[in-house]
């Protein structure tokens, strides 16, 4: 359930989206405080494998999610700006 959480933010938050699709995608999730199964930390970075079709696809998306959120990051993303991890701190429980 994780992974559906996670891609849902990426849809909505474009700096979560850069950090996952960089080189780290279980460290960022980690980081944001999402507790990943061990399936999943090993299906993550499998999922996020295709990273220039992904963007364009969650740039796609985000473009439509500007009419019912058009504040960014979007309200309705996991963490906002304000509760961003900074480099290196690990998102609060």
């Amino acid at each position: 359930m994780n992974l559906l959480t996670i891609i849902g933010n990426a849809a909505l938050d474009k700096t979560f989206r850069d950090q996952l699709l960089d080189t780290d995608p279980v460290g960022t999730a980690h980081r944001y405080g999402f507790h990943l199964t061990m399936d999943e930390a090993d299906a993550l970075p499998k999922l996020l494998a295709k990273k220039v079709e992904l963007q364009k696809t969650f740039q796609s998306l985000d473009d439509t999610l500007l009419v019912i959120c058009p504040q960014r990051p979007c309200k309705f993303a996991i963490h906002s700006a304000s509760a961003r991890p900074q480099p290196g701190q690990v998102a609060a429980d």
